[in-house]
């Protein structure tokens, strides 16, 4: 029997197409009671539109961030189960089903969407907090600096 040769270039180039979509669009499929969701990432239109849902989670994780030396993501599940109320009408959001719906969920399917949740929209988090801390960092260094008598300057 023959065995099919494949080119490499084409399947370097598919492999690159879906690594570029799932960067560009990191939605995430799913299923939960039998039904295959869309967890959608979250837009920027949408950070604007529903600033009134993600506030209160930001400012949570900021809170968390200050007051906890462990790792971040171990008490990130407690932030959405004390934001109830904002954190099913996200998560409602982004898969495309209702507030009533998310609330419903047993606790192992509440798991697995807010885990695909996380895995499409939890690089905003971790990167808002990055760059606080590296501006956090880089005041205390330039305070540093004049108590030492030095001037920071931009080039």
């Amino acid at each position: 029997m023959a065995k099919k040769i494949t080119d490499p270039a084409k399947e370097n180039a598919k492999l690159s197409a879906r690594t570029d979509e799932q960067i560009l669009a990191p939605n995430i499929k799913v299923t939960i009671q039998g039904e295959l969701l869309t967890v959608k990432e979250l837009t920027f239109n949408d950070h604007i539109e529903y600033s009134h849902l993600i506030s209160p989670l930001k400012k949570a994780f900021d809170q968390l961030a200050l007051n906890h030396d462990s790792e971040l993501l171990d008490h990130a599940m407690d932030i959405f189960f004390n934001n109830g109320t904002e954190a099913s009408e996200l998560l409602a959001l982004c898969c495309d089903k209702s507030a009533e719906w998310v609330r419903s969920l047993p606790i192992s399917d509440f798991d697995l969407l807010i885990d695909s949740w996380w895995s499409a929209n939890g690089s905003f988090f971790i990167n808002r907090l990055t760059r606080k801390g590296m501006l956090k960092e880089l005041i205390a260094a330039s305070q540093a600096l004049q108590q030492a008598g030095l001037k920071f300057s931009q080039p």
